[in-house]
């Protein structure tokens, strides 16, 4: 078991469900963070390092270059409500860009053909697929829809700490060869939050959670995003309504 070390800064995402009365009161700026993230509905949750926002080192303490790319993006950090299907042809292609220009095309060429992937580059292996909607998803990939309570509101609190923090990495990884970490990409300020590391190792794609393990941290800042009059678009949350509080 290797272990990769990392110092700077730190998101922590947490999503709720809240009715019109919540919503209203956070607008109003009724509800401090903590009333959010505690008492509220938590739907989803990350917390994790904030790519380009730190250095990553090994067990010498030596800098490691780590690739990232993004996996899910979000309007303020809200998770899918399900999904089937995940297109994974910017993720093959970073992993391959890890190789540099002479590896490239040999590993995004093996990775293409190598059954994880249909022709289109969605992810058709189980496993992975299996831990996309455990993380990423509030209802998973099930298109019954019976025992689900639609999503009307949700507010977001993001936290942000400087800090020290360590990654386990698998056995099945090979430290001596490139990581890339998938990220969860919030597009109202633009952090990319490590969620997966991955690797090209024995023609396959290495797909695994960071659970990333806190060594020390000081809180630098926190905001606070909702969304309102959400609708279900095939599995997305969508709504024309969404801003920072």
């Amino acid at each position: 078991m290797g272990q990769l070390n990392y110092e700077g800064r730190i998101a922590e995402l947490n999503v709720s469900s809240v009715t019109e009365d919540e919503l209203e009161g956070i607008r109003d700026g009724d509800f401090e963070s903590d009333e959010i993230r505690d008492e509220m509905n938590n739907i989803h949750m990350c917390y994790n390092v904030i790519m380009d926002e730190g250095k990553f080192l090994d067990e010498n303490d030596d800098e490691v270059e780590i690739n990232y790319s993004t996996i899910y993006c979000s309007n303020i950090g809200e998770p899918l409500l399900r999904c089937s299907q995940w297109g994974f042809d910017m993720v093959i292609e970073m992993v391959s860009d890890a190789y540099g220009e002479d590896g490239f095309d040999a590993v995004y060429d093996t990775l293409k053909g190598n059954g994880q992937f249909d022709e289109d580059l969605n992810v058709i292996d189980e496993d992975i697929i299996e831990k996309l909607n455990r993380f990423f998803t509030v209802y998973g990939s099930s298109e019954d829809e019976d025992d689900e309570e639609f999503i009307e509101n949700v507010a977001s609190v993001i936290s942000t700490e400087k800090g020290d923090l360590s990654i386990e990495i698998p056995d099945s990884f090979d430290m001596s060869k490139p990581i890339t970490i998938g990220t969860h990409e919030v597009e109202m300020n633009g952090y990319q939050i490590g969620v997966f590391i991955m690797q090209f190792n024995n023609g396959k794609l290495l797909f695994e959670q960071i659970d990333p393990e806190l060594d020390s941290s000081t809180t630098k800042g926190t905001d606070i995003y909702y969304m309102a009059n959400v609708e279900d678009d095939d599995g997305r949350m969508l709504s024309d309504d969404f801003d920072e509080v």
